[in-house]
């Protein structure tokens, strides 16, 4: 699906301008783990319930709002148990971009003690750490640069000409007609990527299909074998 890009540095600083006012303050209602590369995380703030979407889908690592709930699997994987073990009822103090980069904190108290959780939206190296007080990493999405319990340590922003943008905002991308949404920069991210995650959401349901039917054929080719060396003895038998 052509447009479906990661964030920009820049994009990633419009969204967290408009969506941090809506959860400083919220507590951690819920969390969900809708697939391999994203969390969804249930905010009650405001007397709104507002629900943050963060993938680290190498392809388009992002973070926004969520108009529409995504289909989540029955059984919330570790990484999810985790976030529910450390995060849930936890009240958030700031969400907050890193060093102009594409590297997102989310600061939290839970049960008097600060927990951080840190969305780094870096394309091919894309992750999400929770943190423990101590700013240890207690676990990730995918597989990544530190092992559990080593102290966390944003990577260094690249290299650029003084005075130059970090990465200059594709044109247009956010520029916005006026709107009754409340929050028009995650509903016009939403809508950007909606195609590609129903065409995965798609893909790793044929695949689910596929693997159950693999799954099926094995056994019913050992249940042929299991007959026809059956069928083999009886007829030595009877000769």
């Amino acid at each position: 699906y052509c447009g479906a890009m990661a964030l920009t540095a820049e994009e990633i600083r419009q969204v967290v301008a408009e969506i941090a006012p809506a959860l400083e303050g919220g507590w951690v209602q819920k969390i969900y783990q809708p697939h391999d590369e994203a969390i969804s995380i249930e905010v009650r703030s405001q007397g709104k319930t507002l629900t943050l979407h963060i993938s680290a889908d190498p392809e388009t690592a992002r973070l926004h709002f969520l108009g529409r709930k995504h289909p989540n699997p029955q059984t919330p994987p570790p990484f999810c148990q985790l976030l529910r073990a450390h995060m849930e009822g936890a009240r958030i103090e700031h969400l907050r971009q890193i060093d102009d980069d594409r590297i997102v904190r989310l600061d939290m108290t839970h049960d008097g003690q600060p927990v951080t959780l840190v969305a780094e939206l870096t394309g091919r190296t894309a992750n999400i750490m929770l943190l423990d007080q101590a700013g240890a990493v207690r676990g990730q999405l995918r597989k990544g640069r530190f092992k559990t319990g080593e102290t966390y340590i944003a990577p260094m922003a690249k290299a650029r000409p003084a005075g130059a943008q970090f990465i200059a905002p594709r044109p247009g991308v956010m520029n916005h007609a006026p709107t009754s949404e409340s929050f028009p920069i995650s509903a016009e991210l939403e809508r950007r990527f909606q195609k590609r995650d129903e065409a995965r959401a798609r893909a790793r349901q044929r695949e689910a299909i596929k693997s159950a039917l693999r799954k099926k054929l094995k056994r019913a080719v050992k249940r042929v074998e299991a007959l026809e060396s059956d069928l083999a003895r009886a007829e030595r038998y009877r000769t």
